[in-house]
């Protein structure tokens, strides 16, 4: 049978027809991709979409589609060929709707299924609202996040559970805040929001509650006594507040520390029994409330246990105090005299030094004196001795001072502390702070502030204290870097100024712990007493103290990194280590011949100028900021002709803001514009000048 040539090409077409319409059907099968989700990208500004692949496995493209309308396909993003697509061009607080689509040889699968997204800032976790008990004082506390997010926070209060209220803080970069403006017994509801660099917040935090209330800052008043055979008894009266349900003694050889807990108790006395003979005690007394919080501590109440069994005893007198009147000349001295019945009267001895001095009083059967016709301004030392019936003198030689006002009462503030440390006892709940108080008669009590920020005061932990050492267990968080400022306020309550500030930090010591356990060359137990954490590792040019000694060289040259002028010599850390003197020495390091004839040494004093010029302009502020506080703002004596020379003796000389003070004021005399002040000090002018 002969078959035509266009019968075989018509057989052919339509095989071809046939084999191209069936890859056409195939292509118009791709399938989408399936198992869609989106979520925020980390805490970033930022969308994750990832899918499953499509069943039709020839596809190898997928383009992503967003859409702010839920519902519509919206705008392309961009074709991929993972399985995952990060969208970076979104903002916060805006919910994204999202498609993807499979695509071969040109081909689009139908849309996948729409899911969608938001990215937030995420909120503060663990928000806590704890009554401070000292009246319209919530602490406010919270954690971040998350650490690696750089985030300020905003503070909201309300009365009302239901509503975030009214915003009370801004751009807070602590995790604490102290609330000062609530009003006692209401019920008020904080919530927290981070916010991020951008200035978006997020949602609210969980809420917290707190009622600020007023507990009695009554003490209670303890009375001590002791027998022959060397017992202590203790009395003690209870505080106004109803709320005290128990107390606990302490008892210490320093007037200073809290010392050893010794019972805890509902009764209002205590007796502590065989004591050793003839030593000082001093103790005191906590108010506790429901929860065991500390409401009030007694002053601390001295005894001396008896020296020997028998009636002739003779104790000396207790809690002596001397305290300026008020009035011109004047310093009233009180005590506790002893209750043995030998005791016949009391002697008061008076000096200008800190010894027994001559006899002002004899034959003083009470218990208090007033002191007339002193100079004042000039401090005082007194002594109180018991005599027997026999007239017989205790040798006791306890002193206490006092400076009648010699000025307008509260016209200058009075002297800060100094010394402050805060060390991390390791617990991860609690630091202890110690100072250094300046005269007793300078000032009346004590304040301590708390900050989570630096050069930043912060809230009060407690006011009207009296000692040198503290011990923070209120509201810290592990971990959490604090920093603390404690300050001095006289009878008339003016505050010290200049007060110096601390960072501690609580951390909990761990088994794995080691010399150096976060390898940055500072070894844990000094970060643990110097306001470091022992596991995180510190930059080694860390300043916090800006005296130009980083952490490290302030650890290699055992000078306290929160203090720039570690041995108070008027000239800071920084510039002494880099001049080769000692930071902790009382004056400069001795020039030796060879060094006094280098030409090298010939700027001022025989010493090479500062290589740091910012260096030499911040000690000459020092200075300006010392001598205006004698002579008051811009009432320095002609300082425009002199300042450069007054600059070189401060500087380069040795000399004090005091002695270059006094050299303005009376003359020439205590600075020698060429012989460095530690010489000079020697020179029987310098002792006529000064005395």
């Amino acid at each position: 049978m002969r078959v035509s040539r266009t019968s075989i090409i018509a057989s052919l077409l339509g095989a071809w027809l046939v084999l191209v319409f069936s890859a056409v059907g195939a292509q118009e099968t791709v399938e989408p991709p399936v198992g869609v989700s989106a979520s925020q990208y980390g805490f970033s500004q930022a969308v994750r979409i990832s899918w499953v692949a499509s069943p039709s496995s020839s596809v190898n493209i997928y383009r992503v589609y967003r859409s702010t309308t839920g519902g519509s396909l919206g705008e392309p993003l961009g074709a991929v060929s993972g399985l995952a697509f990060v969208d970076t061009g979104i903002s916060y607080n805006i919910t994204y709707y999202y498609r993807v689509v499979a695509t071969y040889a040109g081909l689009d699968s139908a849309p996948s299924a729409q899911v969608s997204a938001v990215a937030v800032v995420p909120a503060p976790r663990n928000v806590w609202a704890q009554d401070t008990q000292e009246g319209r004082r919530v602490t406010v506390t919270w954690e971040r996040p998350d650490p690696g997010l750089v985030l300020t926070f905003d503070v909201y209060r309300s009365t009302s559970a239901l509503s975030a209220g009214s915003r009370i803080a801004s751009r807070v970069s602590g995790t604490e805040y102290t609330d000062t403006s609530p009003n006692n017994g209401t019920t008020y509801y904080y919530r927290v929001r981070s916010v991020n660099s951008g200035n978006v917040q997020s949602s609210d935090s969980g809420v917290a509650a707190a009622s600020p209330t007023v507990l009695s800052a009554e003490k209670p008043r303890l009375s001590a006594g002791t027998d022959r055979a060397g017992s202590v008894s203790l009395s003690w009266t209870k505080p106004a507040d109803a709320g005290v349900s128990a107390y606990r003694v302490y008892r210490s050889l320093s007037e200073t520390e809290l010392g050893d807990f010794r019972i805890e108790t509902t009764s209002a006395s205590f007796t502590e029994r065989d004591l050793p003979r003839g030593t000082t005690y001093y103790y005191r007394v906590q108010a506790l409330g429901a929860l065991r919080t500390v409401l009030s501590e007694s002053e601390p109440a001295r005894v001396v246990t008896s020296a020997a069994v028998g009636p002739s005893v003779l104790l000396p007198v207790a809690n002596l105090a001397a305290t300026a009147s008020g009035s011109s000349g004047q310093i009233r001295i009180t005590w506790e005299n002893p209750p043995f019945s030998n005791f016949s009267y009391a002697r008061i001895y008076r000096n200008t030094a800190p010894a027994l001095g001559s006899l002002v009083a004899d034959r003083v059967s009470g218990a208090s004196y007033l002191d007339q016709g002193l100079e004042d301004g000039i401090t005082y030392y007194y002594a109180v001795k018991t005599v027997d019936a026999n007239n017989n003198e205790h040798p006791d030689a306890a002193l206490a001072s006092a400076s009648p006002f010699a000025r307008a009462r509260g016209s200058v503030p009075p002297p800060p502390v100094t010394s402050l440390s805060a060390v991390d006892r390791g617990d991860g709940t609690s630091i202890k702070l110690s100072w250094k108080n300046p005269a007793p008669h300078w000032y009346a009590s004590i304040s301590i502030y708390r900050s989570t920020e630096p050069s930043v005061r912060g809230g009060l932990l407690f006011s009207g204290y009296r000692g040198s050492e503290f011990l923070n267990t209120r509201s810290v968080q592990t971990d959490q870097r604090y920093y603390y400022t404690v300050l001095t306020m006289d009878a008339n309550g003016v505050q010290s100024e200049r007060n110096p500030q601390v960072g501690g930090v609580a951390t909990r010591t761990a088994p794995g712990d080691g010399f150096d356990t976060d390898a940055d060359g500072l070894p844990d137990a000094w970060e643990r007493g110097h306001g470091f954490h022992p596991r995180l590792f510190d930059l080694a040019s860390s300043d916090d103290d800006h005296d130009g000694l980083g952490v490290l060289s302030e650890y290699q040259n055992n000078t306290d990194p929160w203090n720039p002028d570690s041995d108070g010599d008027g000239h800071n850390d920084g510039t002494e280590v880099q001049n080769s003197y000692d930071p902790l020495g009382p004056g400069r390091k001795v020039i030796g011949i060879a060094d006094a004839q280098d030409p090298g040494q010939s700027f001022a004093y025989g010493k090479t100028r500062l290589s740091s010029v910012a260096e030499e302009a911040l000690l000459a502020s020092m200075l300006r900021r010392a001598l205006e506080a004698e002579f008051g703002a811009g009432r320095i004596p002609n300082p425009r002709s002199h300042w450069p020379a007054l600059v070189n003796a401060y500087i380069y000389g040795g000399y004090t803001a005091s002695e270059i003070g006094h050299t303005l004021r009376f003359g020439p005399g205590l600075v020698h514009p060429a012989i460095a002040a530690p010489a000079w000090r020697q020179s029987g002018e310098y002792r006529r000048r000064k005395g």
